[in-house]
């Protein structure tokens, strides 16, 4: 009974650990790329992202709706 008891414990413990570490993944890949890109670079794909519907892209919706998004802002800073 006791042997159990350790085991859930363990398993618990082990997926605790892989969710921490993706949730960690997932957060800091979102500032890697803001870092790549710049504040102005990601402030753009931001507002592009946005813009976006189920029917068209971003980039379709604001350049029928006549929005200028710079797409030179999305280049990777090296």
């Amino acid at each position: 009974m006791q042997y159990w008891a350790v085991l859930f414990a363990d398993l618990l413990l082990l997926l605790l650990l892989v969710l921490s570490l993706l949730f960690a993944g997932r957060s800091r890949g979102g500032q890697t790329r803001k870092e790549q890109l710049g504040t102005e670079g990601y402030q753009e794909m931001g507002r592009k992202g946005g813009l976006s519907t189920t029917d068209e892209s971003g980039g379709e919706r604001a350049e029928r709706e006549g929005i200028p998004i710079d797409e030179s802002k999305f280049k990777t800073k090296s």
